[in-house]
């Protein structure tokens, strides 16, 4: 399988991970030997435990009951053998946790992947 390929597996892992907010989801995406690192506006969460825990637990799922990630449009750039730059437009569907209304937002995401042990794992995301 190509690279551009396994990043596009990647990216929607990762949109998993947003939607269940379950470790078992999140653990096959960000890296176990690089030092992670997912900037939000002006929140920067470093370490794989305070992306799961501070982002995607406390800061996403309470705040919504009900949260999905759709990719719009992604780009590849293969900037070295083992570093991928991923680039997506996106949008959310989700329901607010407090008064269960729809909400949404939309932006563009940067991840920067890298390739360990065979397989691509996020090192860096920043989203806005």
């Amino acid at each position: 399988m190509s690279a551009e390929l396994e990043c596009r597996k990647l990216v929607e892992n990762y949109t998993k991970a947003v939607h269940t907010q379950k470790w078992r989801d999140f653990d096959i995406v960000f890296s176990k030997q690089k030092e992670c690192r997912l900037i939000s506006g002006r929140n920067e969460y470093v370490g794989r435990d305070a992306i799961f825990q501070e982002f995607l637990v406390e800061r996403i799922g309470e705040k919504f009951s009900w949260i999905t990630l759709v990719v719009d449009d992604v780009e590849f750039n293969h900037v070295m053998h083992n570093v991928m730059i991923i680039v997506f437009r996106y949008h959310t569907e989700c329901i607010l946790r407090e008064n269960g209304e729809p909400f949404g937002i939309q932006g563009v995401e940067t991840q920067f992947a890298a390739l360990e042990d065979g397989a691509w794992h996020l090192v860096h995301v920043h989203y806005s």
